[in-house]
């Protein structure tokens, strides 16, 4: 019940960000609702603005969260309906449409399409007529009917085109792309996401850009050229990095693992695949999730671990079925008769072949079905049946003449030369991109490589007239040698200096902007008596949180910078008492625990001395405790223990929580520890503490060392010269 309620309370703090949002636009644009809208009243507003933020709320989460996707639509058909705003019906309809249709709800998908496209013929609204359209190719497409699918969508591009709707014209070029992409025709689906791409540049749609450049690996994919599609995935990694989005990272891997798969390096391929898995399962996404396991499912089998393969086969498969995803079920039924096929049991091989088809030519999914009537054309020649070998070999055939057709070189020649300057006009824009990404670090470097430079011509002068003098050879070498050492080294820390730099103003630009621009929309809110007391309640208790994490931030960045302007020299060990430290930092961290009800069993020796400086370990223990309490589960036990052994003192801080993967695991023992991930409850990080403190440790002569494994927890174990 307490879960539900904060999901409420969570919904509600949304909703007023997201209209928070909306009436900030507003005012820069000096469009006003109340402006435009002088004779409704003050409460009618408010509403109108919460349905289009809820409408554009209800449109992000199916990104990220489809079952919040309905909720948030219902929601805006709620205050639509009870302010019966005409002008938000066909908004509000799409949205419902489009929310049924992420949770295969396609029935009332459909019933809300129409009701969409219904209104917006009735009231003329052009922009929403063609939303509607393109929605119903999506609707079609969903069940496989991808003629029905391009049909619409070629439809809507033309009323959007009328309109000059620039974003709906991307909108349906990349949806008519995919549909090419299923019927075989590589180069129009390249062709037209090209097209899309260039579009939403102009727009500087760097999500939507992203996930187009996914969608064109895949033409390059189907035809081979893994290179090229290696290439579209990195703009793509580029374009979703520049949007901080990371929910399409899935197909990323997805498509790396592809190409690595194409090119038969497939230990790579597995890794990727792996990685798409342990990634899409976290998000719970079935449609994505049956696609990692039938990828699994054809690198196992090229192991020959057939039992592994089967495995994830039918897990495949049986996702399928329940979503239905047609084209996935077909692919994990031609991989299950590869398996029985390798084992020479061919009758079965056969009827799993005969299942892929069946559904591949129902849903006219033309070059995999070329592929499976050649497949069983071998199992039934293989099984001594050479007339069906013959007659599925005759299709086979039939249909590859048709899709080379449709991919002649003829017709390759003559869209190349229709969009060679689109491409080149996408290929300027990108770059100018890079260049402006790159603009600060090229400079420096060109700094760097100046200054070095005219140092290498200084030196040669003065080679030239050390040479000329016997009698100082030796001494002027050595003084040479010593100032090009000094000089490297000076370069080199000037360089790790602005690594460290560019990090820490990256977390200060991302980790103080959040808690600011949160207080200041909360006094906004309070300013306009837009804020309910529920709502308040919720935001105070999330601004306390921030600020605490602000806080720690701040002592953590004030503490090593300190130690970074004044040098080495700053820290000042002496004898410490590491039970009085630690009772401290527990006292300190009290309402933590006691929200987790966790269970802190501490073994500090009374004889636990060491010789530190006494505030760079306080904040030391501070950020593992803070670690261990933020990734343990509710009512686990966290321990903490103290060793002394040939004059070092171990401190051992012990946690039952998530745990780190190997992976993970090895970018923390490498340094790096500037990504952070969410606690159990969500509690938010910075990724520096740990950072900080692997810096502290060392400078105190000591060192940190770290055990790991998922889902079991971690220990960090801190070693420093005992007293």
């Amino acid at each position: 019940m307490t879960s539900i309620k904060i999901k409420i309370i969570w919904f509600k703090f949304i909703t007023v960000l997201f209209i928070l949002f909306n009436t900030t636009i507003c005012f820069a644009e000096e469009k006003w609702p109340y402006q435009r809208l002088s004779n409704t009243t003050y409460s009618e507003v408010n509403d109108s603005i919460k349905i289009n933020s809820l409408i554009k709320l209800a449109s992000v989460f199916q990104f990220i969260n489809h079952d919040s996707c309905l909720p948030v639509a219902l929601y805006a058909y709620q205050l639509q309906q009870k302010n019966k705003y005409q002008q938000l019906d066909e908004s509000v309809y799409n949205s419902l449409g489009s929310a049924y249709l992420n949770i295969g709800m396609a029935d009332s998908s459909l019933y809300w399409f129409l009701k969409a496209l219904k209104s917006a013929q009735k009231n003329n609204n052009t922009k929403q007529a063609g939303l509607s359209i393109n929605n119903l190719g999506v609707y079609y497409a969903g069940l496989g009917n991808n003629q029905m699918a391009m049909s619409f969508y070629n439809k809507s591009l033309f009323i959007r085109k009328s309109i000059n709707d620039s974003l709906g014209m991307a909108s349906s070029l990349n949806n008519m792309a995919n549909t090419n992409l299923k019927l075989g025709n590589y180069i129009e689906s390249r062709f037209q996401l090209l097209l899309a791409i260039k579009i939403k540049i102009n727009y500087s749609d760097s999500n939507s850009i992203g996930r187009s450049f996914i969608n064109l690996s895949n033409t390059y994919l189907y035809t081979k050229e893994s290179e090229k599609a290696e290439t579209a995935l990195k703009l793509a990694r580029k374009w979703l990095e520049l949007a901080g989005a990371q929910t399409e990272i899935f197909s990323i891997y997805t498509n790396l693992g592809a190409s690595h798969y194409f090119k038969q390096n497939f230990k790579a391929a597995k890794n990727e695949f792996e990685n798409a898995l342990e990634n899409v399962l976290k998000s719970n996404d079935l449609f994505n999730i049956a696609i990692a396991y039938n990828n699994l499912g054809e690198v196992e089998s090229e192991f020959n671990n057939f039992e592994i393969a089967e495995t994830y086969f039918l897990k495949s498969a049986a996702l399928c079925k329940q979503i239905n995803d047609y084209e996935s079920e077909a692919s994990s039924y031609m991989g299950m008769a590869q398996i029985y096929e390798h084992k020479k049991q061919y009758a079965k091989a056969i009827s799993f072949y005969k299942k892929a088809c069946d559904i591949l030519n129902k849903f006219d999914f033309k070059p995999n079905l070329s592929q499976g009537l050649k497949s069983i054309s071998n199992a039934y020649e293989k099984a001594g049946d050479y007339k069906n070998a013959l007659e599925n070999f005759r299709q086979h055939v039939e249909l590859e003449r048709v899709l080379e057709a449709n991919n002649s070189k003829e017709k390759i020649q003559k869209l190349e030369y229709e969009n060679e300057l689109d491409q080149k006009q996408a290929q300027i824009s990108i770059l100018e991109i890079d260049k402006e990404l790159a603009a600060s670090i090229s400079l420096r470097n060109k700094l760097i490589i100046g200054f070095l430079f005219s140092i290498i011509v200084a030196i040669s002068i003065m080679l030239f007239y050390v040479l000329k003098s016997r009698k100082a050879k030796i001494k002027d070498n050595l003084l040479i040698k010593s100032q090009a050492e000094e000089l490297g080294k000076q370069a080199s820390e000037l360089i790790k200096l602005n690594a460290i730099k560019d990090k820490t103003f990256s977390i200060l630009s991302h980790d103080l902007k959040s808690p600011v621009a949160a207080l200041q929309q909360t006094l906004y809110l309070l300013d306009e008596n837009l804020l309910e007391k529920d709502e308040f309640i919720f935001i105070k208790d999330s601004l306390r949180e921030e600020f605490m994490n602000l806080n720690q931030l701040l002592d953590n960045l004030l503490n090593w910078s300190r130690v970074r302007m004044r040098g080495e020299s700053s820290t000042q060990p002496e004898k410490i008492s590491v039970e009085e430290i630690m009772n401290r930092n527990l006292k300190l961290f009290n309402p933590q625990i006691e929200q987790k009800k966790l269970d802190i069993i501490c073994q500090i020796e009374n004889n636990a001395i060491v010789f530190a400086d006494p505030n760079q370990l306080d904040l030391v223990i501070r950020n593992l405790l803070n670690n261990a309490i933020k990734f343990s589960f509710s009512e686990a036990k966290i321990i903490i223990e103290s060793n002394l052994h040939h004059n070092i003192c171990a401190i051992s801080i012990k946690d039952f929580g998530t745990g780190m993967n190997p992976k993970e695991l090895e970018i923390i023992n490498q340094g790096d520890t500037s990504k952070s991930k969410l606690g159990t409850i969500g509690e938010k990080g910075n990724g520096i503490g740990l950072m900080i403190s692997r810096d502290f440790i060392i400078q105190n002569n000591g060192k940190l060392i770290v055990h790991s494994e998922s889902g079991l927890g971690s220990t960090f174990v801190v070693e420093l010269p005992s007293a």
